[in-house]
């Protein structure tokens, strides 16, 4: 845990941090209430998550402050507590600070907004600044390329999917650290490494800025 700058707690943990423990939570209730099906912080019940925000889709207006606090954030906390539960990684979450939300992988350099992801699966299209990319080292991005090639073409109603979105992480994730399994130097990552991107999202949330380019949602 540790101080930035502007005189906010920054938390950095293995473990969850509380705001997305109780915004995932508030995601399981909000599910259970309305599709009568508890989810239980597995993969598998990603799509059912999908389906609960097509449903939500309909009824939030188009104001991106109402699109995050009724449904994007619940619901990409979620998201990035089922990958904690697959992945090494860690949250980085600045309290109230939606548009800085990442997950750090551990073993590989890779780093996303689980809650920019959710924005852009309620809106249907890329969400500026918010980090939903997938973030490489720029000596890993062909090897990202490739998955996604090896995925061939997705429809869009697939492509901004919380499941697609979680299984595109695991796929590349996993190809990096095959092909870094006979480095002797090989290494993990931590909140030093990942500085630089944390930076961005500062930048972000004043600006609204892109944040860089990202390789892949």
């Amino acid at each position: 845990m540790s101080e930035e700058g502007n005189g906010q707690r920054e938390i950095e943990t293995d473990e969850a941090p509380a705001e997305v423990l109780e915004l995932a939570e508030a995601c399981v209730e909000y599910v259970e209430r309305e599709l009568k099906i508890r989810l239980d912080y597995t993969p598998e019940t990603l799509p059912l998550l999908d389906h609960w925000l097509t449903q939500r889709r309909g009824q939030l207006g188009t104001a991106k402050d109402e699109v995050v606090a009724l449904a994007a954030g619940p619901a990409g906390a979620y998201l990035g507590e089922v990958a904690r539960r697959i992945l090494p990684l860690r949250w980085f979450a600045p309290t109230g600070e939606y548009r800085r939300f990442r997950l750090e992988l551990r073993d590989v350099f890779l780093s996303m907004n689980p809650i920019g992801a959710a924005v852009e699966v309620l809106l249907q299209q890329d969400a500026e600044g918010w980090g939903a990319a997938l973030r490489l080292l720029p000596q890993d991005e062909p090897r990202a390329h490739a998955v996604l090639e090896n995925i061939g073409e997705i429809e869009e109603d697939e492509y901004y999917t919380l499941s697609s979105r979680l299984e595109t992480m695991e796929l590349i994730a996993d190809s990096i650290v095959r092909a870094h399994a006979a480095d002797t130097t090989q290494r993990t990552y931590d909140a030093s490494d990942y500085g630089p991107l944390r930076a961005e999202g500062i930048a972000d949330a004043i600006g609204g800025g892109s944040g860089g380019s990202g390789v892949v949602h």
